[in-house]
């Protein structure tokens, strides 16, 4: 099923969808753009990456990342 941004924007409204921070900035037609939040990780890295520390985190080709977002 794909909702619109007007379905998106309704059904966390109504509380059938659960964004937290939600922000209608992030909102775009049919899609809902996360935000990166404060830490990641690499399959080469060791460790946890501050990203707010450090400003940026790098995936070099045939890496793996993960995020947390700030949408929790």
């Amino acid at each position: 099923m794909i909702l619109t941004d007007k379905d998106i924007k309704e059904a966390v409204k109504k509380g059938e969808i659960k964004i937290l921070n939600f922000d209608e900035k992030c909102l775009e037609p049919a899609t809902y753009d996360m935000r990166i939040g404060h830490q990641g990780a690499t399959t080469t890295s060791k460790g946890i990456i501050n990203i707010a520390e450090k400003g940026t985190m790098i995936i070099e080709p045939g890496d793996q990342g993960v995020v947390i977002t700030h949408e929790g």
